[in-house]
């Protein structure tokens, strides 16, 4: 990620996904877990950001439904 600013996250589980260890704006994470194992899951969240066209400024951009 080039930029961690916004709604953006990564996290990792060990436990099949069933409970996970989350860090929020940052590209890492780490942490403890109770019952270690040899499968690690990763989950990233993402946003995105467009330019306003007359504020210059950078605005969400919102999502269509489907």
């Amino acid at each position: 990620m080039s930029s961690i600013a916004g709604n953006k996250a990564v996290a990792i589980s060990n436990e099949g996904g069933a409970s996970w260890i989350e860090a929020s704006n940052t590209e890492s994470v780490e942490g403890m877990v109770a019952n270690p194992s040899q499968e690690i899951r990763a989950r990233v969240t993402l946003s995105r950001y467009s330019m306003d066209a007359g504020t210059g400024r950078r605005r969400p951009v919102r999502r269509r439904p489907l």
